[in-house]
């Protein structure tokens, strides 16, 4: 079983773990929520080992809920699989602005 664990500080949440169909499920409803609530916040991917489409998915739906309630999202460190799949599925102008993007 995949996990994922967000933890937050400040405006800034980082993710560890896996991102994928396993673990988005139950993260969901956990952080959505908290995460829009914020006027502005970034999503640190630095410690993703793991992403799939799920988590593609998941992260195109946390933008689009932050956007709804005016919430400034970016992410830093996105994993490169992450960015590759966005690229595939032609939804990478579609995230915020990145800061740097992990290997």
């Amino acid at each position: 079983m995949s996990t994922l664990t967000i933890k937050q500080q400040g405006s800034i949440f980082e993710l560890a773990g896996s991102l994928n169909r396993h673990s988005v499920p139950d993260i969901h409803k956990k952080h959505l929520q908290s995460i829009c609530e914020q006027q502005s916040c970034t999503l640190d991917f630095s410690q993703i080992q793991d992403v799939d489409t799920a988590g593609l998915a998941w992260v195109l739906l946390v933008v689009e809920k932050a956007q709804k309630r005016q919430c400034e999202i970016n992410f830093i460190n996105l994993p490169q699989d992450m960015v590759k799949l966005a690229k595939l599925s032609a939804v990478d102008t579609l995230f915020p602005s990145q800061e740097t993007t992990a290997s």
